[in-house]
């Protein structure tokens, strides 16, 4: 016999398999195979080919496995070679165990910490003024920081925004470009740029000095240092502020100075204190991975600031990985162009998991509305994870309507039996008798399965059944006692020499044999389970 392992591609193993059940799903180009209520197999893909748009929601109340359906989407999404971002406001984020696996970044954000500060000022690299989806980007940022009581952002100081912002890139790019040295260089990415001979008095010299280089070496790093050099000189919100309140382009009347000044003072709130670090400066964020999780948890009691963050980041994954053609840096030759037309046909899978934390957010979800919509243009897939259909219906009503792809975990039980959230799905998707009896119907069993409705269009529509098994309940798990037990024994491994990848796979696999139904409510001990890793040869 030959025990020489070999690889089955998912559409193959289809053809084997009779469709039993209601819902077909995308079994031409499967990404994740799942199981129906008819012991069949169906499968569903993030980037089909069949649907026009890709925007997904992820509706269900905590601990109704809709976290794990989300990782199970990335996980199937990981066979297109994609960009994935993932943008969790959880307290206890389930995301990290994915993230390592495929080898990315999990970036936790805090208070007073400047490592993951990202401008809201950046630009592409070669652009000095905002255009396109920075010009959206920079006023959902304004219209977040200066909304008050629900009201947006009047036309009065909408004009003197934008006339703030073209003399605050103009003063940046033009007359007063940075001086080197002029802000502190946190990590070791901006002090290469500096690392080259001949030395520059400006941030813009060694910019174009990179583009130069890029364009004749073509060379991705130049390319990145250019980017580099870049951020340290694009203005920040202190040289924002002071263009507000002292330039007289700006300043041209009584009234005008008046209305800058409330601007000035707004906007100085979110310069000084705890936040500063995360809004106030030049981009220290980087990331060299194509999958990471930025997680918010820690300041998510702060919703302005949640909001803030949530944009900005957007904003960065958006720049790195979404090239429209009228945004294409203007330095760029026929010649060096063609990895960037790659990067541009890439599926891109963005995700921002516990919505409900910015309830009816309506800058946000402009913004979101917009993105859902460019899939054929952008190849992005942006989904939405949240608790209740209601978190989004008024002011996401355009996003819902977006959405091609819609999940709803179970939303009544025993202990919850109220009918409200079901009446209000039906309602505001206009839905059939059919779909709820399927919505009342759902089953939930934790750590063993979950019983979604999904409502994919051009493809169909049925319930999931999303079963979990040992491994899959360890990778994904947000109880604390599991999480800790599961990091601890991962740092652990960590400590001796086991890179980060194979620690989490370790500890998860190790963890899944000792405990296969999970260890809530049992005594686990750390030095017994890393006994065991030694002993069965977990590592070897």
């Amino acid at each position: 016999r030959n025990f020489d392992p070999h690889i089955v591609f998912g559409h193959d193993i289809l053809k084997f398999v009779p469709l039993r059940g209601m819902y077909r799903g995308d079994r031409d180009a499967p990404a994740i195979l799942v199981r129906n209520r008819f012991g069949g197999v169906t499968a569903i893909n993030p980037f089909s080919s069949r649907q026009n748009r890709w925007a997904g929601l992820v509706v269900g109340p905590t601990g109704s496995g809709k976290s794990v359906l989300t990782n199970g989407i990335i996980a199937g999404a990981m066979a297109y070679d994609p960009v994935v971002v993932i943008v969790d406001m959880s307290r206890a984020s389930s995301y990290e165990p994915i993230v390592s696996s495929f080898g990315g970044s999990f970036i936790p954000v805090a208070f007073n910490n400047s490592d993951n500060r990202v401008n809201m000022f950046d630009l592409r690299v070669g652009f000095e003024q905002p255009a396109g989806s920075k010009v959206l980007s920079l006023n959902a940022i304004f219209a977040t920081m200066l909304s008050q009581n629900g009201k947006g952002v009047s036309k009065e100081a909408l004009s003197i925004l934008e006339r703030t912002i073209k003399r605050t890139y103009d003063l940046c790019f033009r007359e007063e470009p940075r001086l080197v040295r002029s802000v502190k260089l946190a990590n070791e990415a901006q002090e290469k740029v500096l690392k080259i001979s001949p030395s520059f008095e400006t941030y813009l010299e060694y910019r174009d000095y990179f583009i130069k280089k890029f364009l004749s070496t073509l060379d991705r790093k130049d390319f990145r240092l250019a980017e580099m050099a870049q951020c340290l000189a694009t203005p920040t919100l202190n040289d924002f502020m002071r263009v507000l309140a002292s330039d007289p382009a700006v300043n041209t009347n009584s009234r005008d100075r008046q209305i800058a000044e409330d601007i000035r003072r707004v906007l100085n709130l979110y310069a000084q204190g705890e936040q500063a670090a995360l809004l106030n400066g030049v981009t220290n964020f980087t990331v060299d991975r194509d999958i990471f999780c930025i997680h918010m948890g820690l300041v998510g009691e702060r919703k302005e600031v949640l909001a803030l963050l949530l944009l900005l980041y957007r904003d960065f994954a958006y720049r790195k990985a979404v090239y429209l053609p009228g945004e294409m840096p203007p330095f760029l030759g026929t010649a060096s162009i063609d990895w960037m037309f790659a990067a541009q046909k890439r599926p891109k899978l963005f995700v921002y998991d516990e919505f409900h934390n910015l309830k009816d957010n309506e800058p946000i979800l402009d913004v979101l509305d917009k993105d859902a919509r460019q899939q054929r243009t952008l190849g992005l897939a942006t989904y939405i994870v949240t608790q209740d259909i209601l978190d989004i219906a008024e002011k996401g009503k355009h996003f819902i309507s977006a959405a091609s792809n819609k999940y709803f975990t179970r939303h009544i039980s025993p202990d919850n039996p109220t009918m409200e959230s079901i009446d209000n799905i039906v309602q505001i998707l206009g839905l059939g008798r059919q779909e709820r009896d399927l919505l009342i119907s759902l089953k939930f069993h934790p750590g063993r399965y979950a019983e979604i409705l999904a409502l994919n269009e051009d493809i169909g529509k049925g319930v999931l059944v999303s079963v979990q098994t040992p491994i899959s309940r360890w990778r994904y798990t947000t109880h604390k006692d599991e999480r800790y037990l599961r990091d601890t024994v991962a740092s652990a491994l960590r400590d001796r020499g086991v890179d980060q990848r194979k620690a989490q796979a370790v500890s998860t696999e190790a963890l899944a044999d000792i405990f296969p139904a999970g260890s809530i409510g049992q005594t686990a001990d750390i030095n017994a389970v890393l006994k065991k890793i030694d002993s069965d040869g977990y590592l070897t």
